[in-house]
C-alpha cells in the first residue's frame, strides 16, 4: 500500500518514479520492482528513482554518491514491518582467521582475504575500531610493538595485529575508513539503521535539497585521516556536511558511540556557505560532540543554520575519548568560525546532560555580532566545567547566563 501511494505521487507530479524493492532473500536477477521479485543488493543506483529496503533485514553495503545529477528526488528508505533495515559497513573475522605472531599476545588476521564475512571489499585498511561480543575497542596503534593491552590495534599493508592474552574465540567486527552513505543533490533517506563505518556515517559535500529523518545511526568514525597533519589524526562524524550545503533538514534521528561529532557542517573554503541547514528533534548519547559548527576560512560561512529541540547525554562519554589525543573536547556544542563577519547560527532549546569536559566549547568573543544564538537550552550535570573557551579557560554558568542575557 505504501509503494501504491509513493507512485501516485510521484505520477500527479509530473513524472513517473520506479520503486525498487531490497532484501536479503532476493536475487539481483530479479528485476527489484515488487516485493515478489526483490533484488538481493543496490545493484544500480540512479537518481530520480525510490529505493526501499526490507525491515529487519542486514545489509553490508555502502550508498554511493549518484554519478549523474539531475533536479529529480530521489529516495531511500524501508518496507515491511519490523526493526529498521540495518545497513553495515563492517567486515567479519571467524576465529580460523586468526593466527599468533613472533610478538607475545598479538595474533594477525589477513584482511583482505576473501574468508571475510561482512561488507566485501578489494580494499580493507585503515581499521577504525573493532567490536568482540558488542564492546568497542578503539585503541589503534601507531606501531606494531606499541600494542600492549587487550583490544589494542595496528593494521598495515593487509594485515590486522590485535593484542589478546588468549586467542578472540569470537566473531571480531572491524570498520575501515570509508563512509556508509554518501549524499547526492535532491536525497530523501529515512527510517534505516546506519552502523560500522571507519570514517563518517553520512556525508555530503556540496549538496543541496537533502532530508535525513528517522535514522539510528551508532559505532562510527576513528580511521586516520590521510593527508592531514601527521598522517595520524583520527576522524569520523555521525552525519556531516563537508564544504558547503543548501536546504539540508536532519530530524528525529538518534546518533550514539561516534568518534567524533553526531552531526557537523564544517568546512576549509573562503567562499562556500552553508545555508539553511536544519539539525532538530534528534537524541544524541555518547558522542565527544553532539553539534560542530567549524568553518575555517569564510566569515559569512553559515546563513540560517540552527540545532534546536535536540536532546544530548554524556557528550565525551562514549568509546572514543580514552583513545583521543586530544581530551579537551568532550563537550555538547563544539564551534570554532569566525565571528567577524555576519554568520547566522542558532542553537536554541536544546536539552544538554552531562559534558565530559564541559557542556559548551565556544570562541571567546562567541557574543560578538550576535552571530551565534544560545538561547533556552536546558543544562543538567557537570555545571561546574560549564563553558570552556577555545583558549583553555573555564567558565561558570552564573557567568555564561550573563553573557547570554545580553543577548
Amino acid at each position: 500500500m505504501r509503494s501504491f501511494f509513493l507512485l501516485l505521487m510521484f505520477v500527479i507530479n509530473g513524472y513517473s518514479q520506479k520503486i525498487y524493492f531490497i532484501s536479503q532473500s532476493g536475487d539481483d536477477l530479479n528485476l527489484g520492482t515488487s516485493v515478489k521479485s526483490p533484488w538481493k543488493t543496490l545493484k544500480d543506483f540512479q537518481q530520480g528513482n525510490t529505493y526501499l529496503f526490507h525491515a529487519n533485514d542486514t545489509f553490508y553495503l555502502n550508498i554511493p554518491k549518484i554519478k549523474i545529477e539531475d533536479s529529480l528526488p530521489t529516495t531511500i528508505s524501508s518496507y515491511g514491518k519490523g526493526t529498521k533495515p540495518l545497513i553495515c559497513g563492517y567486515r567479519i573475522i571467524s576465529p580460523n582467521m586468526i593466527f599468533p605472531t613472533n610478538f607475545q599476545n598479538v595474533w594477525q588476521v589477513a584482511i583482505n582475504s576473501n574468508l571475510l564475512e561482512g561488507l566485501k571489499s578489494v580494499q580493507n585498511e585503515n581499521v577504525g575500531f573493532l567490536m568482540i561480543k558488542g564492546k568497542i575497542y578503539g585503541n589503534k596503534c601507531k606501531e606494531l610493538n606499541l600494542l600492549k593491552k587487550e583490544g589494542d590495534f595496528y593494521d598495515e599493508k593487509g594485515m590486522l595485529y590485535i593484542y589478546a592474552l588468549v586467542k578472540p574465540s569470537n566473531k571480531i567486527y572491524f570498520a575501515c575508513r570509508g563512509n556508509i552513505i554518501t549524499l547526492s543533490n535532491n536525497l530523501t533517506v529515512s527510517d534505516l539503521r546506519v552502523e560500522g563505518g571507519g570514517s563518517h556515517g553520512v556525508q555530503g559535500e556540496n549538496v543541496r535539497n537533502v532530508r535525513l529523518k528517522n535514522l539510528d545511526l551508532k559505532n562510527i568514525g576513528g580511521a586516520y585521516l590521510k593527508g592531514f597533519g601527521d598522517g595520524f589524526i583520527r576522524y569520523g562524524n555521525g552525519i556531516e556536511f563537508w564544504e558547503s550545503a543548501t536546504n539540508c533538514y536532519v530530524e528525529y534521528c538518534s546518533i550514539k558511540d561516534v568518534y567524533d561529532a553526531a552531526f557537523t557542517a564544517q568546512g576549509r573554503s573562503p567562499s562556500k556557505v552553508f545555508y539553511n541547514i536544519v539539525f532538530r528533534n534528534n537524541n544524541i548519547s555518547y558522542c565527544e560532540q553532539a553539534i560542530e559548527f567549524w568553518q575555517e576560512h569564510c566569515l559569512d560561512g553559515f546563513k540560517k543554520c540552527s540545532f534546536s529541540n535536540n536532546k544530548s547525554m554524556y557528550a565525551g562519554y562514549g568509546w572514543s575519548h580514552e583513545v583521543r589525543p586530544d581530551t579537551s573536547a568532550g563537550v555538547h556544542v563544539l564551534v570554532y568560525f569566525p565571528l567577524l563577519g555576519k554568520s547566522d547560527v542558532k542553537i536554541n532549546n536544546n536539552s544538554f546532560t552531562n559534558g565530559r569536559t564541559a557542556s559548551l566549547r565556544l570562541p571567546v568573543d562567541f557574543n560578538k555580532n550576535n552571530c551565534l544564538s544560545l538561547k533556552n537550552n536546558s543544562y543538567y550535570g557537570n555545571n561546574n566545567k560549564f563553558i570552556y573557551y577555545n583558549n583553555g579557560e573555564i567558565k561558570s554558568i552564573i557567568d555564561f547566563k550573563s553573557t547570554i542575557s545580553k543577548q
